[in-house]
C-alpha cells in the first residue's frame, strides 16, 4: 500500500489562502464599483438632478404654494452672536 505524505503546514496555508480568496471575492461583489466608477455615477446623478431642477416651473416647493415672492418674502434667519475672545 502506497501512502501519500502530506505536509500539514502547507495544507493549512493553502486552505487559508483559498478562504481569503473566497472572502475577497465576496467583498468585490458586495462593494462592487471602483472609485472611478463611483465618481462617474455620482456625476451622472448630479447632472440628471440639475436637468430636472431646470425644468421646475414653481407650482409647489416642499408643500408650499409659490405665488409671486412668498418664499422669498420670509425674513432671513438671524446670525448667531459673535463670541468674544476668552480671557486668561
Amino acid at each position: 500500500m502506497a501512502h501519500n505524505v502530506v505536509n500539514l503546514r502547507q495544507t493549512r496555508k493553502r486552505r487559508a489562502r483559498e478562504q481569503a480568496e473566497d472572502a475577497a471575492q465576496a467583498n468585490r461583489v458586495r462593494h462592487g464599483a471602483s472609485k472611478a466608477e463611483r465618481k462617474a455615477a455620482a456625476a451622472r446623478l448630479e447632472l440628471e438632478a440639475a436637468r430636472l431642477d431646470g425644468h421646475f416651473l414653481g407650482q409647489e416647493l416642499l408643500g408650499q404654494e409659490l405665488l409671486g415672492q412668498e418664499l422669498f418674502d420670509q425674513a432671513p434667519a438671524a446670525a448667531p452672536p459673535a463670541k468674544s475672545p476668552r480671557k486668561r
